[in-house]
């Protein structure tokens, strides 16, 4: 009878957590947001969903632009709101915020899609009676499956066992019911100006928005530079696309790099002129384009 090596007890537990759940969730907190979010070769779209009045059932798309056979499971997950914008994974609600997952349904749970093919995924709300008026949010999570489950390879260097990781990545957005007339209104305020330190390191700008009401906020942020004299033309430092200020707490933090646009040197033309920052937060075009918060910031040479 052979003698097989027999895999040490620490090794072999270790084999059973190789399926690692390194989850990258990613929301569009800061840079342009297109219409549809892109985790590796599969497109997702909308990036949000918003249930308001009436409003029973939505549609989402996946689509698959790779070229290999790809499969992901849908499930939801319950995300909080830093004051920093970071979305970090929740038990329970956090300030104001309420959680949706009790009202919502959706079909189908799994979907395996061939290269090129897209597969509808269908949301529901059911609101059980006597729902308080307010903002309810849950996340849609679309999660890529390995093609196969880790393993452990015995046959290697210095007889010595190894593991080899399959990373489940994944992307989430937020779905968003509201019940009743809700509201909120968005401030801006404390701008600061920083030069950057070094001479390869940003100007940046920081900031608090604030949001006052029983609704989240959306919208896209635009930072720019206006000098004095009048026939100087606005210089653009930053967009910000698919901002959102969530229920969660009543103010988020700004932090932003002042990029200009490349071959324009900022610096020597805020040198020559006095101007102003200008800090504007509007809706998406698709939304209407109402103008939601806007502040400025007077610079003087």
């Amino acid at each position: 009878m052979d003698a097989r090596p027999s895999t040490p007890k620490y090794l072999r537990w270790g084999a059973c957590l190789a399926t690692v759940f390194g989850l990258f969730v990613a929301q569009a907190l800061v840079g342009a947001l297109p219409t549809a979010h892109a985790q590796g070769n599969v497109t997702i779209a909308p990036t949000r969903v918003v249930f308001e009045g009436r409003e029973r059932s939505k549609e989402l798309m996946l689509l698959n632009r790779g070229s290999e056979v790809v499969t992901y499971r849908i499930s939801l997950i319950q995300m909080s709101m830093t004051k920093e914008g970071k979305l970090v994974r929740a038990d329970k609600p956090t300030g104001g915020e309420k959680f949706a997952d009790k009202m919502l349904r959706f079909a189908p749970r799994q979907v395996r899609l061939k290269p090129g093919v897209a597969q509808r995924v269908r949301v529901m709300v059911r609101k059980p009676a006597k729902l308080a008026e307010d903002e309810y949010r849950s996340h849609m999570l679309f999660q890529a499956m390995p093609k196969a489950a880790a393993t452990v390879d015995q046959q290697v260097e210095g007889g010595q066992l190894a593991l080899r990781l399959n990373i489940v990545s994944g992307i989430s957005i937020p779905v968003i019911v509201r019940h009743g007339n809700l509201s909120a209104k968005t401030d801006i305020k404390n701008l600061t100006f920083e030069k950057g330190k070094k001479v390869d390191e940003p100007d940046v700008l920081k900031f608090e928005m604030t949001r006052k009401g029983d609704k989240s906020t959306y919208g896209n942020l635009t930072v720019k530079f206006i000098p004095k004299a009048e026939e100087a033309e606005p210089i653009t430092l930053a967009k910000l696309g698919g901002v959102a200020v969530y229920t969660t707490h009543e103010i988020r933090k700004f932090q932003i790099p002042l990029k200009p646009p490349e071959g324009l040197d900022v610096a020597e033309a805020m040198k020559l002129e006095d101007g102003r920052i200008v800090v504007t937060y509007r809706e998406r075009s698709e939304d209407g384009g109402a103008l939601l918060a806007s502040e400025e910031l007077s610079l003087q040479q």
